[in-house]
């Protein structure tokens, strides 16, 4: 799950949304500079995957087209394309994927991956980017071969499907290791149920392997599931499971849940692994992660959900009452509190920007004694700061599937809704410091552009979205107003300084400069500095975030 940020350095592309640690110090007051690059075109028939770069050596911008070839756009510290080089892909292994880009110790890596159907073997490899030429610097070195692995099926032709996202990647907290884990494919004939074995793998720095395993795990596939995968600087991995009481595989029996946590510990001297259970007697827990803090600690953090005003425990994984914060004590491979461990969410948060009439049914509720938990909300981010705070980012999010006749066929129309933002800050004391709620409301039948980007930045917090203008200076007796997704709005940029306070900007109207952009997809290039691409339809351009 380790799919947003790494800790210091390294950057990943291609991901989908997921929950990291960051760092953040002390809290200062930058200014948010905005500068373009000049218009290019990304070669006719490639996807843009993504940039690699910094501000000393420049920026590469890779686009892709299966099968076909890759391209790599070499851009200056300025912005100025100077270089193109298009690779043919035509004599690539016959079903190979592009896994990830990674900036890993200064240097930039492409891994990809190849199935080898009639010796029924898996291969990866990783090749390394001069990212000053805007080239490949060397061949492709294989790391890893092993049995078929699971994938994801992604389409990369007409009528034609691959599995891909098969190698999982997780750098450690310093940067020093490399973790690479699968989860292999049953063997013929192999019952269901049975119990799920993987594949791990952990290397140094030039792709040295330090040791590798193959591991079952404890229960069968209709007992437990997998919530997360982490690892720890001693070069560990660490499993989050989720462990049904019973067969049935009721989340909730007796009024309470029928499942337990345990946090499976593969070390290199064992063939077995650590078992650290725990579980949360009282109350829901569908959202959780685990990730190293600053300090090298294996926290487990996320939402919880309360009973009902009836008393009744309800298996919903958007209700969520407050966040938690657990850590595991290494001395005795137990999980405790951090600090109080468990904070509640604020009944005053819910009853901000809502509108006047949700705020009077609020507060009707309110009178006959109920309390109120947020519905639909997903975690989005962890941040650990240096100062030894902490905060959970979550956001409302849900999706309504609506079919219908139109005239003599029927069709389905999804629509997806990116809502509020829930942020919630912890002090180094163990303290809630605030709750706060950025107000949003992105709507709209696809999901482009949906969401939003953070970026911690010396203690403070960077969050950019695309937005309806007319919230630019809306107030907390407001709802927002609707962005529809696909359709125009501003980008908008909030600081959330560390004293919980708020500042709006706009940082560009996308019908002004008429250009798209999907901030959601942009990278992190260096600490205070995001780059993505802008586009219409004759051009692109590059958009530069930084703080100065």
């Amino acid at each position: 799950m380790k799919n947003l940020f790494t800790i210091v350095a390294v950057i990943f592309f291609l991901l989908p949304v997921g929950v990291k640690a960051e760092g953040g110090g002390s809290s200062s007051n930058p200014k948010i500079k905005l500068t373009w690059g000049q218009e290019y075109q990304l070669p006719k028939g490639l996807a843009d995957i993504g940039f690699v770069g910094n501000a000393r050596e420049g920026y590469i911008q890779f686009g892709h087209r299966y099968g076909k070839s890759l391209s790599m756009q070499r851009f200056t510290p300025s912005l100025k394309l100077t270089s193109e080089k298009i690779v043919d892909l035509k004599k690539m292994p016959k079903g190979y994927m592009i896994d990830e880009f990674v900036q890993w110790d200064g240097n930039t890596y492409m891994f990809y991956s190849t199935w080898d159907k009639p010796a029924q073997k898996e291969h990866l490899f990783v090749q390394k980017i001069d990212v000053t030429k805007g080239d490949f610097a060397s061949g492709a070195n294989e790391i890893i071969a092993t049995d078929k692995v699971l994938g994801n099926i992604v389409v990369t032709g007409f009528y034609q499907f691959q599995a891909a996202h098969k190698y999982k990647m997780i750098f450690s907290s310093d940067s020093s290791k490399l973790f690479v884990y699968v989860k292999y494919a049953r063997e013929k004939g192999e019952a269901k149920g049975s119990n799920d074995e993987y594949g791990l793998w952990v290397f140094d720095k030039n792709f040295k392997v330090l040791w590798t395993k193959r591991v079952k795990m404890p229960y069968d596939e209709k007992k437990m599931s997998i919530e997360d995968v982490d690892c720890d600087r001693a070069g560990d991995y660490l499993f989050l499971s989720k462990a049904y009481n019973d067969d049935s595989r009721k989340d909730i029996k007796d009024n309470a849940p029928n499942f337990h946590f345990e946090v499976l510990k593969f070390a290199p001297g064992s063939d077995k692994p650590v078992v650290i259970p725990f579980d949360f007697k009282d109350k829901y827990v569908a959202q959780l992660t685990l990730l190293e803090d600053l300090d090298g600690n294996v926290v487990c953090c996320g939402f919880y959900g309360e009973k009902d005003a009836k008393g009744k425990l309800r298996a919903e994984r958007g209700r969520v009452d407050g966040s938690f914060f657990l850590k595991i004590d290494p001395s005795t491979n137990k999980i405790e509190k951090i600090h109080k461990g468990f904070y509640e969410i604020p009944q005053e948060y819910f009853k901000e920007y809502v509108g006047e009439k949700a705020e009077k049914k609020i507060e009707k509720k309110e009178e006959k004694g109920e309390e109120f938990a947020a519905s639909n909300m997903r975690l989005r981010h962890v941040i650990f700061n240096s100062d030894g705070s902490m905060m959970l980012l979550g956001e409302e999010y849900y999706m309504t599937v609506t079919t219908y006749m139109n005239g003599n066929h029927m069709e389905t129309r999804y629509t997806y809704y990116y809502l509020d933002i829930l942020a919630q800050r912890i002090d180094a004391s163990g303290e809630e410091s605030w709750t706060r709620k950025i107000p949003k409301r992105q709507i709209g039948s696809s999901t482009f552009g949906a969401g939003f980007k953070v970026m911690p930045y010396n203690g403070d917090n960077y969050l950019f979205f695309l937005d309806n203008m007319k919230n630019l200076n809306i107030t907390k007796d407001q709802a927002p107003v609707t962005h529809s997704m696909g359709w125009g709005g501003v980008l908008m940029g909030v600081k959330l300084d560390a004293n919980g306070d708020t500042k709006k900007s706009v940082m560009f109207d996308t019908r002004e400069v008429k250009e798209k952009i999907d901030i959601t997809s942009a990278d992190e290039v260096a600490p205070g500095t995001l780059i993505a691409r802008t586009w219409n339809k004759k051009v692109s351009k590059i958009c530069l975030i930084s703080l100065q």
